[in-house]
């Protein structure tokens, strides 16, 4: 702008929760970039490049699992095991991916796996997932 003689304010904003948490979505939303002419964003990734071409659409969600504890060795008919839910949840998801387009991509992390002890049947299990697709009615289908 100095060299140039440009007038006109040059802002920098950090974006928080850049992979998972929509930190610029949320922030156009709560009009943080409504008084600009111009925003210009980045993506952190391996390189540093302009790249012009678009990105995957995305949506989240959680999976809960609520069962009944019970000792696995004396008592195991007692539970009923959340992981074990979980569990054949994500055996299902794995054999969705042969019946989705080739582009999309499912992602999953464990977020509660009922425990550190493998004795017991296990009362809770979280399951968290992406689903990502070119364009978001590709996602919503999936």
């Amino acid at each position: 702008m100095e060299e140039k003689q440009l007038t006109g304010t040059l802002r920098l904003y950090g974006c928080p929760a850049e992979e998972s948490g929509y930190g610029k979505a949320f922030m156009a939303r709560d009009g943080v970039f409504d008084d600009l002419d111009a925003a210009f964003t980045c993506h952190p990734m391996d390189t540093t490049a302009v790249v012009g071409s678009a990105s995957l659409a995305v949506m989240q969600a959680n999976f809960e699992f609520t069962g009944v504890a019970a000792h696995a060795a004396a008592a195991p008919e007692m539970g009923r095991d959340a992981l074990d839910a979980a569990e054949l949840m994500n055996v299902g998801v794995q054999f969705l991916r042969e019946h989705i387009i080739d582009q999309a991509r499912i992602h999953y992390a464990f977020l509660d796996a009922g425990g550190e002890s493998a004795n017991v049947v296990h009362p809770s299990s979280k399951i968290y997932y992406f689903v990502r697709a070119p364009r978001l009615d590709q996602v919503k289908e999936i």
